[in-house]
């Protein structure tokens, strides 16, 4: 059985409906980014590679297989990544936009650490 983790989840109101959103923190992705937004080979080729990495292994591969999870045990309800980075969240956007079960049921947000944080 694989576990499905969520960091945090939020309530909205959206078009006048309270709705539950289901919140992943990603942070430290900025460093698998070229000059251009691209993510760097070495992470977008990464096979998952478990149990070396942990659990959820490493790369763009197992990030995808991640959000494509989440999304499926969301059951309807809105996904979001909330990354640290502006970059990362765009390069996620790209990626979710590029398939066709994830375009539209998940999506990642720049969300900087609060000054007082830093």
């Amino acid at each position: 059985m694989t576990t499905v983790r969520f960091t945090s989840r939020a309530i909205e109101t959206r078009e006048g409906e309270r709705i539950e959103v289901l919140i992943m923190a990603k942070a430290g992705y900025e460093e698998h980014l070229d000059a251009h937004g691209n993510w760097r080979k070495g992470f977008a080729r990464a096979e998952n590679i478990g149990v070396l990495m942990g659990e959820e292994g490493f790369g763009l591969i197992a990030e995808m297989d991640a959000a494509r999870r989440q999304v499926r045990v969301a059951d309807g309800r809105p996904v979001q990544w909330w990354c640290l980075d502006e970059a990362a969240a765009e390069a996620f956007n790209e990626e979710f936009r590029r398939r066709d079960e994830l375009r539209g049921r998940i999506e990642a947000v720049y969300r900087p650490m609060p000054e007082e944080r830093r």
